[in-house]
């Protein structure tokens, strides 16, 4: 069979290094994968649209709006306290902690629970046992979970340094074998004029979709390509080893005015060590809530254009059409061109 011609009959040209690889292959199913701007099949295109997919989704939100009885509000608060008061006694301060409903008046101890009731001079902490009210000037978020040492007084629990669940500092860097580049933008209202490995994005067009010769992540479109990911934000997907959790923060002025904080950059750093970008509102599922540490936490919504590494975590903040590459093999980055 002569490869050359067979491709010839339906329109397509062939490079020379792939005529080896293609020449005992279904040359039917190898052209119903090619699009109708693809001319001539390269070893790259081949290797294409020949692959598995790579991007693997581990969890997406998925609204739930059946009816909710007292007890599965409890079950959500409680579940998120013993996911996060877990992380908290990993660290070494909290090998010996002790129950609200033990602490004694005088006594120097170290606690952990969720934040209640917040005042100006400090607010309620609440585990399973008690509650006690924690005198601090710290800012802190309604309905996180923290860990705290201080001693009993008369009027509450003198908090004299808060910990947060954080992420360890010996949080292993997760890189793929070999390059992968991949897009990182808010908008995506072209075709790229460069080749990346993948396209993470929060807006594009079923037009642009259905051209690119690449794996895209994005949200908004629902699609039927094979090479395009639509998984409902907030999102977690592993590509390769290396896992990417998605965001888009829709309440950046209700963060500003809680943290009293106005830098995106602090902002989204404190959100990592509380481990939680949404301690306050109850939405199904705890969608926001970190049990696992992302290695790229890609996000939109911050007001700021930024990339910034904060142990470990590579977070890519965009703002419009600008963007950011991305080298999954060393986590390298530079802004985008396109």
């Amino acid at each position: 069979m002569n490869v050359v011609n067979e491709f010839l009959k339906r329109g397509f040209l062939v490079s020379p290094d792939v005529i080896d690889i293609i020449k005992d292959k279904n040359i039917d199913d190898i052209t119903s994968k090619l699009g109708s701007a693809d001319i001539v099949l390269t070893k790259n295109l081949y290797n294409y649209i020949t692959r598995g997919p790579s991007v693997k989704i581990i969890s997406e939100y998925k609204k739930d709006t059946s009816p909710k009885r007292i007890t599965y509000f409890l079950d959500f608060y409680n579940n998120r306290l013993n996911v996060l008061r877990n992380i908290l006694k990993e660290k070494v301060e909290f090998k010996d902690t002790t129950s609200i409903n033990k602490l004694n008046y005088g006594s120097e101890a170290t606690i952990i629970g969720m934040v209640r009731d917040i005042r100006e001079n400090g607010f309620k902490i609440e585990d399973s046992t008690g509650s006690v009210f924690c005198i601090t000037s710290e800012k802190v978020l309604e309905d996180e979970v923290l860990g705290l040492k201080g001693k009993v007084e008369k009027d509450g629990f003198l908090v004299n340094k808060i910990y947060y669940p954080d992420i360890s500092l010996n949080k292993k860097v997760n890189l793929t074998k070999d390059d992968a580049f991949v897009l990182f933008t808010e908008k995506l209202n072209k075709t790229p004029s460069h080749e990346y490995s993948y396209i993470f994005t929060f807006e594009t067009n079923r037009g642009i979709l259905r051209d690119l010769k690449t794996e895209v992540v994005t949200t908004g479109n629902e699609v039927n390509y094979p090479n395009i990911y639509t998984p409902t934000e907030p999102f977690l997907v592993d590509i390769k080893g290396v896992k990417i959790f998605v965001l888009k923060i829709k309440w950046i002025e209700d963060l500003k005015k809680k943290l009293n904080e106005n830098d995106p950059k602090k902002i989204i750093t404190t959100l990592l060590r509380k481990r939680h970008f949404y301690p306050f509102e109850f939405i199904s599922g705890d969608p926001y809530l970190l049990k696992d540490v992302p290695d790229i936490v890609f996000v939109s919504g911050l007001g700021e254009h930024f990339f910034l590494n904060y142990k470990g975590v590579s977070i890519v903040s965009v703002e419009g059409e600008r963007g950011f590459i991305v080298n999954l093999k060393d986590r390298e980055y530079k802004e985008a061109s396109d």
